[in-house]
């Protein structure tokens, strides 16, 4: 089964249970430290984060953040667990569908992922002379209720609404026999950005021509309305053809004239370790959160990792050590081609994206691409 990337933080789960990874690993920690603060006086957790924190800033700082609101943090808390519950619960039940069930004009042909509230089929179209194929997405059972369906709803609504050669296109979508909603969309024969450009070796001339592409299509959101709110490695898919696109806009938002109105809050949906600082807060969302995923999901693609980052306000005062990290990086990976002004300016350009204070982040994909397009006319 995959596992969505939505945990960085923490739920009470058992070191022995079989669901135990790294990332449940760092949950427990942030569970344990978080309540053994809850047991002792507020002017005695610094001292406590740091003797029991195991060097790791970055968990402290979350515990922290925790502890100054407690609102946020049952609320976090309680999602999660619900979400993690709900996986492992999951795991072991047979998809809906098996293969040679028809839905609509297509034939099951086997189940490709089990996600979040949704199961995603490989299909054939019936009786076509030729084998056109499609990834039919359909709802769980355990999410049937209004608020899925409606999510479901919206994600047709978007899909209908774009056309982009680095989006996914939906064919079509409508409601089984059974009752459950489903969308017909093409099927993209590729492998997440980050993996395909590890397992290729690509030079870094590709993989920001890569990612480009990837900017291209949220641009083309953006300049339609749309905020992705999930732009990870996982939601990029390449093909061998070197051909990318963007999937998943189960939890994309429409910007309307009084939806995401400053102030207004919403409850947290998508995947915790490439969220914004706003999105993780319940803040205003705005084209800026995308734009920091998309830093996010740079430095993944051309480093292979995730960015050892400080959370909030707290990045600006470390981002000298996040930046020497990607800066030692790039000179390890890639000194052959890199120019040294080269390697400055793609860790500016990372900066640029991730900095927590909107305000001095891109304001536009459109920006961060010219920046990029200026780096690539010199490596």
């Amino acid at each position: 089964m995959f596992i969505e990337e939505w945990y960085l933080i923490s739920l009470p789960v058992s070191p022995n249970s079989p669901a135990m990874n790294k990332s449940d690993e760092y949950m427990n920690k942030v569970s344990i430290l978080f309540e053994l603060c809850q047991n002792h006086s507020p002017h005695k957790w610094d001292e406590l984060l740091k003797v029991n924190g195991n060097g790791n800033f970055r968990m402290r700082e979350e515990v922290k953040q925790l502890l100054h609101n407690h609102k946020k943090a049952g609320a976090y808390f309680n999602i999660l667990r619900k979400r993690i519950e709900n996986e492992i619960s999951l795991s072991n039940k047979p998809p809906g569908f098996k293969k040679g069930d028809r839905i609509d004009r297509f034939i099951i042909k086997r189940i490709i992922n089990q996600g979040g509230m949704s199961e995603i089929y490989l299909a054939k179209k019936a009786g076509g002379r030729s084998e056109q194929l499609a990834a039919i997405k359909i709802m769980k059972p355990s999410f049937r209720n209004d608020t899925y369906a409606e999510r479901f709803r919206n994600e047709q609504r978007i899909l209908s609404s774009i056309n982009h050669p680095n989006i996914a296109t939906l064919f079509d979508h409508g409601i089984t026999d059974n009752g459950y909603p489903f969308l017909i969309m093409e099927y993209i024969d590729g492998i997440p950005a980050d993996r395909f450009c590890e397992q290729n070796k690509l030079n870094l001339n590709y993989r920001l021509k890569l990612f480009m592409k990837v900017c291209q299509a949220i641009k083309y959101a953006h300049n339609n309305q749309i905020i992705h709110q999930d732009i990870k490695p996982a939601n990029i898919l390449v093909t061998d053809d070197l051909n990318v696109k963007v999937i998943d806009f189960g939890i994309s938002e429409i910007i309307q004239e009084g939806v995401n109105q400053p102030g207004k809050k919403s409850n947290f949906s998508g995947t915790i370790c490439y969220a914004s600082p706003e999105q993780l807060n319940g803040k205003q969302l705005s084209p800026a959160s995308d734009i920091y995923q998309l830093g996010l999901l740079l430095y993944k693609m051309i480093t292979g990792k995730l960015p050892q980052l400080c959370l909030y306000e707290d990045y600006e005062a470390n981002s000298s050590k996040v930046l020497s990290d990607l800066s030692r990086l790039l000179k390890s990976r890639y000194s052959k081609m890199l120019p040294i002004m080269a390697g400055a300016d793609l860790c500016a350009i990372f900066n640029r994206s991730i900095v927590p204070d909107i305000r001095k982040r891109y304001n536009t994909v459109y920006s961060l691409e010219a920046d990029l397009k200026h780096l690539l006319n010199y490596i």
